[in-house]
């Protein structure tokens, strides 16, 4: 049987209300996010190719990166004449997408604006939507079901760890990162998601009809709202249709508010009554009493489905990585989190696993706990001072927390990262005039980009730190030297500008 959904959201605007939610326990996370705006031509930048599909606030295409590695990235451009009156739910969709670091949730890589539109640079999902994935498939099996929607309980945790609700998961709202049986799953449009706090709830009715909560439809709701959500979501993927079904929008709510759906149909002879628990447990009309994201990832139903995975060993020479790393300098810890964009889904498969795992409380970010469990496992140092060592030198952000980025970013295999094209392509990221050299300013700029919050004393230090021959500017080689002078082989790949010949060095003598 087909899917039968629409594609259609809805957002009617009812009176603010304030209503208490479920407990969460919120890392100290930033309190600001800095949403750089570029105002370069994004073509100097990007070649930008054919359609990929429609977003909440415009289209999407793809975009070849012009720095050397042909990344491929997913380029929303937006007209600014269109949403002139959602430009606040705009700017709230991108800080909302700095704010959070998931291996299953879209990453926002840059901003830029012209005269039309603001144009937003994205992480690609060639793979299609899982509502296209159950339309071929017809439905699920469970074990493929509970792979997909453990991820995406992974991912509405680390929201609603960080206050953030969705607002609109749906399977078109899950896109896979390639068109492979086992590709990853990324959660995407933020456009309806919001920021809550303990105190006040939400009452703006959002969302699609065949997958909205009944308190939103009451208008007064907590990030419950998304748990059941996904319990619709897989009650589709398990049989092929959605629990709730109606000739229009009156009769699907009506059925919605009532609860009023069936675990006895034909379809459901063969799935487990452990699916069918978990479906009642996603699908409990009280808002209060219906289980949360962390809870239901111990559900039996994952256990029993998908036990090999969710027990699988850790991965030792990445947790080594870890409990080894040492951070030369903090800039070659900011290079690293650029770096990390330049890399494929294949070339962190093994980290993001291991991230998952080490994950043990399911919020996205590993805690001196997780760390030192971590170490135990594989017979590691799991002293405190060995530990705090560790977080001190991984947390960027300075939270108490090791986030996924800067997970990566510490456990990288250099071997692999540091090809040729990828160093050359992060270096272009702070060369962007092409002098074959950066200077302080220019530092500063592109850092800034990546929403990094850094004053000039803060570059000056950084700079500081690497012990330049000129401590004015980073070359090439010197930036290769900083990352990791053993390993890289090879500088004269490039044909870069020796910074001595250019225009400003001449002008500086």
């Amino acid at each position: 049987m087909g899917c039968i959904v629409s594609k259609r959201a809805v957002n009617i605007t009812v009176p603010e209300t304030k209503q208490m939610h479920i407990e969460v326990n919120p890392p100290a996370l930033k309190k600001s996010v800095n949403i750089y705006i570029i105002t370069d031509s994004i073509q100097k930048y990007y070649e930008i190719k054919q359609n990929l599909g429609s977003g909440h606030f415009g289209q999407v295409k793809l975009g070849i990166s012009k720095l050397g590695n042909q990344q491929k990235v997913a380029i929303k451009s937006v007209l600014k004449e269109r949403v002139k009156e959602e430009l606040q739910n705009l700017q709230r969709e991108l800080t909302i997408l700095k704010t959070v670091d998931h291996p299953n949730i879209i990453k926002l890589y840059e901003v830029f604006e012209d005269e039309k539109y603001i144009h937003i640079v994205m992480e690609i999902c060639s793979g299609g939507e899982l509502y296209d994935r159950i339309e071929k498939k017809g439905k699920f099996s469970e074990k493929e079901a509970a792979f997909l929607i453990y991820k995406l309980f992974h991912a509405i945790n680390h929201l609603h760890i960080s206050n953030i609700a969705h607002r609109d998961l749906k399977p078109e709202n899950c896109l896979f990162d390639t068109k492979r049986d086992d590709a990853e799953v990324k959660l995407v449009d933020f456009g309806l998601a919001s920021k809550f706090t303990k105190e006040t709830g939400m009452s703006t009715v959002v969302g699609t009809p065949y997958y909205v909560a009944p308190e939103i439809i009451n208008g007064h709701y907590g990030p419950e709202c998304d748990i059941w959500s996904l319990g619709v979501i897989l009650h589709t993927m398990l049989v092929g249709y959605p629990p709730f079904r109606g000739e229009n929008k009156a009769e699907i709510f009506k059925k919605v508010l009532k609860a009023k759906y069936s675990l006895k149909e034909k379809e459901f002879e063969t799935v487990s009554k452990e699916a069918k628990d978990f479906i009642k447990k996603l699908l409990n009309p009280d808002a209060k009493k219906r289980i949360s994201a962390a809870e239901a990832m111990d559900d039996p139903w994952f256990t029993m489905m998908i036990s090999s995975t969710i027990e699988r060993p850790l991965d030792a020479e990445v947790v080594s990585r870890l409990h080894g790393f040492r951070a030369n300098s903090k800039f070659q810890v900011e290079v690293m989190k650029i770096l990390v964009q330049m890399l494929s889904e294949n070339d962190i498969k093994n980290l993001k696993e291991t991230f998952r795992k080490l994950d043990r409380g399911h919020i996205g970010f590993l805690s001196a706990r997780d760390l030192e469990m971590g170490f135990v496992e594989i017979g590691l140092n799991a002293t405190k001072n060995r530990i705090e060592e560790i977080i001190r030198e991984t947390d960027f952000d300075r939270n108490g927390l090791i986030s996924y980025t800067e997970f990566l970013a510490a456990t990288l295999n250099l071997n692999i990262a540091m090809k040729p094209e990828n160093l050359y392509a992060t270096f272009k990221h702070f060369d962007v005039d092409n002098q074959g050299f950066f200077t302080k300013e220019q530092l500063k700029k592109s850092l800034e980009k990546t929403g990094l919050d850094i004053t000039e004393g803060d570059v000056e230090s950084m700079m500081g730190e690497l012990k330049l021959k000129n401590p004015n500017h980073i070359d090439f080689k010197d930036f290769c030297s900083v990352i990791d002078s053993k390993n890289y082989k090879g500088t004269h790949v490039y044909n870069i500008p020796d910074p001595r010949q250019t225009e400003e060095k001449k002008q500086a003598k």
